[in-house]
């Protein structure tokens, strides 16, 4: 009988066991919430006056981001490449000075001014599905290397997500949210149910180690819990490439 008892409660230990699949870590201290301020301004000359005449544009946005590499010097946050460019309007009409500013802040409220250190030369082309970015903070920070992982995710794996989607962010506390990897689109994408909207652009998704597998740069706009990630390679190449 206590035999009995006994396998009872063995089998009931490895039921949990096998059933427990939340992440063992997120890597909450490594994200970081991205304000940017775009200033644009347009000039064009009169043809009959000679005079130019400009108008000056602000925007303000909010992305996602992940330390994924540091110096002495430096913090390196990835990102969405349209986080760090932004799409003007009748460009070529008009002499156009485009300057960013940003700003990135993490769970512990600490502020760091922050400026574009690398984009993905596909982005730079034009190319959005190639939407990856590196900004680098102008001083030293504290703040942890979110880790990669060696291997990519598979069809059904259980991801997570780090996030500010809509610019919510109120630390110390994260928004965190989770789904499944849904495979891969493209050799580019991937496809996750992991709600998203804008702000969330930029984010990290995760395995259940808390080690990288992909960046959130898109949702479905009809479907938020349907979101597309840049594939675990790509992200991988782009940070190996410039910063190892």
């Amino acid at each position: 009988m206590n035999f009995v008892k006994l396998l009872f409660i063995l089998t009931f230990l490895t039921g949990c066991t096998i059933n427990h699949s939340h992440a063992k870590t997120f890597p909450v201290e490594s994200f970081v919430k991205i304000n940017v301020h775009t200033s644009i301004l347009k000039c064009k000359e009169d043809k009959n006056t000679m005079v130019s005449k400009c108008l000056k544009e602000d925007y303000y946005s909010v992305g996602s981001g992940s330390v994924v590499g540091k110096d002495k010097h430096h913090s390196y946050i990835l990102t969405a490449g349209h986080v760090c460019i932004t799409d003007v309007k009748n460009k070529e009409k008009f002499n156009t000075i485009i300057t960013t500013h940003f700003l990135v802040e993490n769970r512990k409220s600490e502020v760091f001014e922050a400026e574009i250190f690398v984009v993905h030369p596909e982005m730079l082309k034009g190319n959005k599905r190639a939407d990856l970015c590196l900004i680098k903070t102008k001083i030293p920070t504290k703040m942890p290397i979110i880790k990669l992982s060696t291997i990519p995710p598979k069809m059904g794996d259980v991801v997570y997500n780090v996030s500010a989607p809509g610019g919510f962010f109120i630390p110390p506390s994260v928004p965190m949210f989770s789904g499944h990897f849904s495979g891969r689109i493209n050799e580019w994408h991937n496809l996750v149910t992991i709600p998203a909207i804008g702000g969330s652009s930029g984010s990290p998704v995760v395995n259940k180690q808390g080690r990288l597998v992909g960046m959130i740069f898109a949702a479905n706009l009809q479907l938020h819990h349907l979101s597309i990630s840049m594939n675990h390679d790509v992200v991988t190449s782009f940070i190996k490439e410039n910063l190892y």
